[in-house]
């Protein structure tokens, strides 16, 4: 029998029922760059149009950077065409797995081009899954690792084909287009006009001298960052010395906090906040300031995506409840809080109770581990995943209650070495979740509410 994988892998199944295959994986470290060359031959002749990419990433909370380049110039070379992007666009995959992201916007392929779709790894190493061919004695798996397809990169510039290798395989990564309909603009061609001769003109009569004009300043916002900015503010406005100037909006980075704007780029010169005036006298450069974490109530966050941040875990050590938000607000900026960390709270000894806000869709893997301590988890209606040993070894008889209708995937055992723990979950959701997290665990308590 065989089974259709990623990317055009097969697998011939042998006898030994009950034996699933895995797909392997590939550690990368920190500023790696991996990436698939595809051709635009899905339209049959029209332009295609690339929204979204696919990735598959066997570790949470893994941080990228994103290009896509067109129309290349060499196949065995992934960055030889156009980048689509002024500049990489950051993404963290939250959960392990395959994960679908669109991107910041459409890119237009001409029929029958290459492009290529380009991932770097910005944060922690990376297991990333690849596809290749292997016997493993019970299966064989079959994976089109042809040359001029999939490349590594240890420095973004000189690149490996590992369709070349002696054992050769294809990095996991998709790309989703639809066919469009586009018609090239055609600049039409400039009439020439001929220039009549010059009638001589009188001589002018002198001209009073004109009052002079009052001085005006501007003011100039920069991004202050090698990383990719969203909105950042543009002000054409031309002031005149002494009015009143009113600072723009707060620009955005999917792997920062905006801290308010700054005279200097180091910031130590004067602090402004969006919404802020402050009186022109010279021409200004506002230089937007940013932070890897926020701490708030002991908690510390770190952003995510675009106003979206994750829970990363607390500065007191001590900490003996935790309450995690709907929102978080930074700088005049609203975050919404989507996720605990990984790890988060591990440890914490001291930890009794927890309630997890709204906005939750996914608990990190040992989040709350060996907090023993940890009798009662509230957990609110957004959860749709949690992470591998997430409450393991938590105090025995803990209760966690969960309002999500949502929840998708649990993992790992959810009471693993926990004795006699009860989940309660929604009436409307009882049999759905009391299959899902009794295919994990036999020994976990169900009630409903």
């Amino acid at each position: 029998m065989q089974l259709l994988l990623l990317g055009g892998t097969t697998i011939t199944k042998k006898k030994n029922d009950g034996v699933t295959a895995s797909t392997a994986s590939l550690n990368l470290p920190a500023g790696y760059s991996v990436a698939n060359i595809f051709t635009a031959k899905a339209g049959n002749g029209s332009y295609e149009e690339l929204g979204e990419i696919v990735t598959a990433s066997k570790n949470d909370y893994t941080s990228y950077q994103i290009q896509v380049y067109t129309d290349l110039k060499n196949p065995s070379n992934p960055v030889s065409g156009t980048p689509a992007y002024a500049e990489p666009f950051e993404y963290t995959q939250a959960l392990a797995g395959i994960d679908t992201i669109p991107l910041p916007e459409p890119v237009l392929l001409a029929p029958g081009s290459q492009y290529s779709v380009v991932i770097t790894v910005t944060g922690n190493p990376v297991s990333y899954y690849v596809e290749k061919s292997q016997d493993l004695g019970w299966i064989t798996v079959s994976a089109d690792t042809s040359p001029n397809q999939s490349f590594y990169s240890r420095n973004g510039s000189s690149w490996i084909d590992v369709g070349k290798l002696a054992d050769p395989y294809c990095f996991s990564i998709k790309a989703h287009t639809k066919t469009v309909t586009f018609v090239p603009t055609v600049s039409p061609t400039p009439t020439v006009t001929v220039t009549p001769t010059a009638t001589p003109k009188p001589t002018a009569t002198p001209k009073p001298t004109a009052t002079p004009k009052p001085r005006t300043y501007q003011v100039k916002y920069v991004k202050n960052t090698r990383l990719s900015v969203g909105s950042l503010p543009y002000d054409k406005t031309k002031y005149t010395s002494g009015r009143n100037v009113k600072v723009q909006k707060a620009p955005y980075c999917t792997s920062r906090f905006f801290t308010g704007w700054n005279t200097r780029a180091d910031g130590k010169g004067t602090r402004y906040l969006p919404g802020q005036t402050f009186k022109i006298k010279q021409n200004i450069t506002l230089y937007a300031q940013w932070s890897l974490s926020y701490t708030a109530s002991s908690l510390i966050y770190r952003v995510t995506g675009r106003q979206t941040v994750t829970c990363y875990g607390t500065s007191n050590s001590r900490l003996g409840k935790a309450v995690i938000p709907l929102t978080i607000k930074y700088a005049g900026v609203t975050y919404k809080v989507t996720s605990v960390w990984s790890k988060a709270f591990a440890n914490k000894k001291n930890l009794s109770s927890v309630v997890i806000g709204h906005n939750v869709s996914a608990i990190g893997s040992q989040a709350f581990y060996n907090c023993k301590n940890l009798k009662a988890v509230t957990i609110g209606t957004g959860l749709t995943r949690i992470g591998s040993q997430a409450f393991r070894n938590v105090k025995a008889k803990c209760v966690i209650t969960i309002k999500s209708q949502k929840l998708k995937a649990v993992s790992s055992k959810i009471d693993q070495g926990v004795k006699q723990m009860t989940v309660r979950v929604p009436k409307a959701k009882y049999s759905a979740y009391n299959r899902l997290l009794r295919k994990k665990s036999k020994s976990v308590i169900i009630k409903k509410f």
